[in-house]
């Protein structure tokens, strides 16, 4: 519980920076006529309703079940994290087109406000990559927030270089060109977002896990004759659930009983399966369903 309070609270400093980021890059923007500056800050301004929503997903999803939702509220976070990953893509794809319509018709800039702007903000971008850091593979709600921050970072950097390349060269088309860079970032990220947590929308095998080793730790087990019909999915970030049959070879319902017992350990001690689910079978089974 600390942890997950310590990570909201991270959640909450990111998204009272992002807010001054915005802040900062729109005034910028306005100031200084910068279609690239323009273009982070509405990409900021998405940002800080994504952080909201990442952070009511995290103080949801570790709710108790209810009677509609039995598994709880465990992918609230996965579903934050893909929705943050369709807004990305989308940002980006509005963010290129528009870049490349400007860099045919460049616009003179405020270098001088460019450049003091993306310092002060960039500044701010690493504290905000510090403070949300790399998280583990599978919260993909954090995973998405982390993926927000540094496409943000690398966006600044990017427009801070266009600043001094138009001091130095006096080309105006580097603001577009930064603006088309940063569209690019965006959708990269947004890929890294959505992919993830799409897969686990699809319950396909944690990252973590290959089913074919889980199924051989399950079938060493002496009284173990046959497994079919194995599923391995994730419920909430860490929590993974696995359903299996399994031929078992027991005298009584009672052995068969404490075989399922010693595998359900078994994964849990051997993979970190926490929700095992095994129906026992003493006959071969047919192969005609998932």
């Amino acid at each position: 519980m600390a942890h997950h309070t310590d990570s909201q609270k991270r959640l909450v400093a990111t998204l009272v920076l992002t807010g001054v980021i915005f802040a900062l890059q729109l005034a910028g923007a306005l100031a200084s006529g910068s279609l690239s500056l323009l273009s982070n800050a509405g990409h900021l301004f998405t940002d800080v309703g994504s952080l909201g929503v990442a952070l009511y997903a995290a103080k949801i999803q570790d709710n108790q079940p209810t009677a509609q939702l039995s598994y709880g509220f465990g992918r609230s976070g996965t579903v934050a994290a893909f929705a943050n990953g369709l807004l990305l893509a989308a940002i980006g794809i509005a963010l290129i087109v528009t870049s490349t319509f400007r860099f045919f018709h460049p616009a003179q800039v405020d270098v001088g406000i460019m450049i003091w702007v993306t310092l002060v903000t960039l500044l701010l971008n690493l504290v905000e990559v510090t403070l949300v850091r790399k998280p583990d593979i599978e919260d993909f709600n954090r995973k998405s927030i982390y993926w927000h921050v540094l496409g943000d970072s690398l966006s600044s950097l990017g427009i801070l270089v266009a600043a001094l390349m138009i001091r130095l060269t006096g080309w105006p088309g580097w603001d577009p060109a930064a603006a088309l860079v940063v569209g690019v970032i965006i959708l990269w990220s947004s890929y890294q977002v959505a992919r993830p947590s799409v897969l686990a929308l699809m319950e396909a095998v944690p990252e973590v896990h290959k089913l074919g080793d889980v199924e051989s730790t399950m079938r060493q087990h002496p009284s173990v004759m046959d497994v079919h019909h194995i599923h391995l999915w994730s419920l909430a970030p860490g929590y993974h659930a696995l359903s299996a049959h399994v031929r078992i070879q027991a005298g009584s319902i009672q052995e068969g009983q404490a075989v399922i017992r010693e595998l359900t350990k078994t994964l849990g001690q051997a993979h970190g399966i926490q929700h095992v689910t095994i129906q026992m079978e003493a006959d071969a089974h047919p192969d005609d369903e998932f």
